[in-house]
């Protein structure tokens, strides 16, 4: 898949081009070839199939029904408390539903504010802001959920696990695709295990195998 956004330091530039794999040292410029001097560090070689850094955000058309969600419940739930004379008990319940619009626009705007970054080293997103390296991924799991009986409908979540931080995030990221792409391929060079419902939505988002029917996650 193409990248709409390169990284200056590292696109188009071959792991042999920034001596990947050898010993950091001197550039013979007659040869083009690294000069190797003793007690030096091996230099890692990135991800080949990582090299452009990409860049992911929520569109903010993808955010517009959760907060009438959270406005509407919001509309609902306050103007009783402050109008009405209620017993305690019903009090505490619009209270309590209160909280949870406000804590569901709460957290819709964080998710809008989702930066996300993917480039040779690894991952880093914000807010707050963390980094995982592709080496530290411990877990990756891309899961479906149906809105109806039938599975025709329904959204894709990616969640992937690391030694300090999780990323989690769902289908309407904007180049949802590429990312997860990007990251399996990542995980797959590494050999980390994947779960036959993550094997499944891999094929059926075109990512892995052939198409396929998503798998709903039940868990």
């Amino acid at each position: 898949m193409e990248s709409q956004e390169r990284d200056p330091g590292s696109a188009g530039v071959s792991p042999a081009d920034r001596g990947c794999g050898a010993k950091a040292g001197a550039i013979d410029k007659a040869g083009g070839t690294p000069v190797l001097p003793e007690r030096t560090a091996v230099m890692p070689c990135p991800n080949p199939a990582v090299l452009e850094t990409m860049e992911h955000r929520y569109p903010p058309s993808a955010m517009v029904r959760d907060y009438v969600a959270s406005g509407i419940g919001l509309v609902l739930s306050l103007p009783p408390m402050v109008i009405l004379d209620l017993p305690a008990v019903v009090l505490g319940i619009f209270g309590l539903m209160s909280l949870c619009f406000a804590i569901h626009g709460l957290g819709v705007v964080r998710r809008q504010r989702t930066r996300i970054e993917a480039g040779g080293d690894g991952l880093s997103f914000a807010p707050p802001p963390r980094r995982m390296a592709w080496n530290e991924i411990t877990r990756f799991r891309l899961s479906w959920f149906s809105t109806r009986r039938d599975g025709a409908h329904g959204w894709m979540e990616l969640k992937v696990e690391g030694r300090n931080a999780t990323l989690r995030v769902d289908s309407r990221l904007d180049r949802f695709p590429e990312l997860v792409e990007r990251v399996w391929r990542a995980v797959a060079r590494q050999g980390v295990e994947l779960d036959p419902a993550t094997r499944a939505n891999l094929d059926a988002l075109g990512v892995a195998g052939e198409p396929g029917g998503p798998a709903e996650d039940r868990t």
